[in-house]
């Protein structure tokens, strides 16, 4: 068993996955019925069961993928804590593109240098706000050349605006892009970059640290 009487993953089970998404495949598969996720929207909690979970995940995964994201690809994601924020991110692990974690209160002069120098081309963000940071920043990051918003309220109704963040609701495409993602993961590489993160603390600027899905693997044993 994967799980034990209350559907936790079993600590000696972690062994048997080597990436992230991958555990997540196999809580989705043993326990789909039960509560992954409570968030409160607007004072309401709404729940996510694991297989609901993974299928958001796996529409984010096909949405991406029809804009160009393939295994290698670096995707910024300067959002906070959140459903769309895990699964968007989650989606992209499980295609093997690399996650390049930023704080959303980044300024956007600095942002700009972090953006250039990962050779980021697609970002996610929170909201019309950060987007403001994110068009200064992309003086200095000219290869950016699409992004997504997760909230799109308060963006100005013109074709310019960049569309919200994709795959959200996909139910027509759910099986299909469950699988695709699916077997996307048993072809992960263990050693394949699979996030890029900052340094925080000590002085100078923040430097970048690439983790592979087995550092993050291994974080999760620890």
């Amino acid at each position: 068993m994967l799980t034990d009487s209350r559907g936790r993953i079993r600590v000696e089970q972690l062994g048997a996955a080597s990436s992230l998404p991958a555990l997540l495949i196999a809580r989705a598969a043993t326990s789909p019925d039960q509560v992954a996720w409570r968030q409160k929207t607007l004072g309401v909690w709404a729940e996510t069961d694991w297989a609901q979970l993974e299928a958001r995940v796996a529409a984010y995964a096909t949405g991406f993928g029809r804009i160009g994201v393939e295994p290698g690809t670096r995707v910024a994601m300067i959002v906070g804590p959140g459903l769309e924020a895990a699964a968007a991110g989650t989606g992209l692990l499980g295609m093997g593109a690399c996650v390049v974690s930023l704080h959303p209160g980044v300024a956007g002069s600095e942002l700009g240098a972090l953006l250039a120098g990962a050779d980021v081309r697609i970002a996610i963000v929170e909201d019309a706000e950060q987007l403001e940071v994110l068009r200064e920043a992309r003086v200095s990051a000219p290869q950016l050349h699409t992004v997504f918003v997760v909230e799109p309220r308060g963006l100005a109704a013109s074709s310019s605006a960049p569309p919200p963040l994709i795959g959200v609701a996909a139910p027509d495409l759910a099986t299909d892009s469950v699988d695709a993602w699916r077997a996307s993961v048993t072809r992960l590489s263990p050693g394949a970059p699979a996030l890029i993160a900052l340094t925080v603390g000590g002085s100078g600027a923040p430097r970048p640290v690439t983790l592979s899905h087995a550092n993050l693997m291994a974080a999760a044993r620890a």
